[in-house]
């Protein structure tokens, strides 16, 4: 075995450069999430998202039980971005595939941006908001009636968070909400969490349904997903294209989403694409108005919240680093030399050392307190 001489060289710190990690004050973890704008225009304000095992990072104790630590910022770990975490029945943390949105000031065309998530923070509580995020955003703690008008009959309002909307008998057999807008939409992504509580299809002549529509006013439904307690329908152009069966509909919550840009409409149930079609006509069916609504006799759906956001084809691509831990990075701040004894033979190796520092903390060393 060769003997060698250590002979550490602490000069090399003195030219090295210094790379600076900016801490969002009182924040131990971040994750860098990489944004590929996939169109050759800029995105401004545009709602993106990425997924978070929280679960695990809850497990190890890095973040709280109730993600109320969660921080999104540009790459300057400073400047805050609204953000809101997606939940699935009351559930919006401690999963392993936590979804966070946000929404980001400028994606430049055919390139790609930084922003940072953060967390580990004990004594932080939750600055989630969905409002801010979305061009439009509700989860129907109330009624917003500003918003919002009753269509049909026979009850619609709010439980527990909960849009509720019951049709009991008579005509016209339906209920629900509708927005009507100033002018006809496109280029957006429409999503609402939905549940069907209503009969066994097999036991009456009207299966109760209910779900989400985009309507063009006095024509029929540009587009829209239907939700049976045992099937889920698609139509767009005012026509069926598509039905599917993934299972009982009865009492599960199900993530219904309508994606329009242009001629194209892409249909989402619970995240995964069904239908898709490029044959959208928004001359002969202009989005006029969204609607929530149900059909059928004497039962009852709900949903726990709506939004509606940008949406481009295609859309962005998120990637999220490995865990990052925030400070000052030296790089070649010691450089080892070693010499082998029995050939004489002389290696430089490097070690880079990173110093943890908030910002407050980087005054002090500048002023050598």
């Amino acid at each position: 075995m060769r003997g060698i001489i250590f002979l550490p060289i602490f000069l090399a710190v003195l030219i090295a450069p210094v790379f600076a990690v900016f801490a969002l004050d009182g924040w131990d973890y971040y994750r860098e999430v990489t944004i590929t704008n996939n169109v050759a225009q800029d995105l401004t304000d545009y709602q993106v998202n990425f997924t978070l095992d929280t679960a695990n990072l809850i497990a190890q104790g890095k973040m709280r039980s109730d993600c109320g630590d969660i921080r999104v910022t540009l790459s300057d770990g400073q400047t805050l971005l609204p953000y809101w975490i997606e939940s699935w029945s009351n559930t919006t943390c401690n999963r392993n595939t936590t979804k966070i949105w946000t929404k980001v000031p400028l994606i430049p065309a055919s390139a790609s941006t930084v922003i940072q998530v953060w967390y580990g923070n004990s004594s932080a509580t939750s600055m989630a908001n969905g409002g801010a995020v979305f061009e439009y955003f509700d989860d129907f703690d109330t009624l917003n009636t500003t918003y919002w008008d009753s269509i049909g009959g026979t009850s619609v309002g709010v439980t527990s968070g909960y849009l509720r909307l019951y049709y009991g008998t008579g005509t016209p057999w339906y209920a629900g909400v509708a927005h009507t807008f100033p002018s006809a939409q496109n280029n957006l992504s429409f999503t609402v969490l939905w549940r069907n509580l209503g009969s066994d299809p097999s036991t009456v002549s009207d299966p109760d349904r209910g779900g989400l529509g985009l309507q063009a006013a006095g024509i029929g439904t540009a587009a829209g997903i239907t939700v049976y307690t045992d099937i889920i329908r698609f139509c767009v152009n005012n026509a069926l294209v598509s039905s599917i069966n993934i299972g009982s509909n009865y009492n599960v919550w199900r993530k219904l989403e309508i994606q329009m840009s242009g001629t194209n409409v892409n249909m989402l149930v619970d995240d995964v694409l069904y239908y898709s079609a490029s044959n959208y006509n928004p001359s002969s069916y202009p989005v006029n108005s969204v609607a929530l609504s149900i059909a059928g006799y004497n039962h009852e759906e709900h949903a726990d919240w709506f939004f509606i956001r940008k949406y481009t084809f295609p859309e962005p691509s998120t990637i999220v680093s490995a865990e990052l831990i925030p400070g000052l990075q030296i790089p070649d701040a010691v450089r080892v030399k070693v010499q082998y004894l029995d050939t004489g033979a002389i290696s430089y190796y490097s070690i880079p050392i990173v110093i943890n520092l908030h910002p407050h903390r980087i005054g002090d060393l500048q002023s050598g307190n």
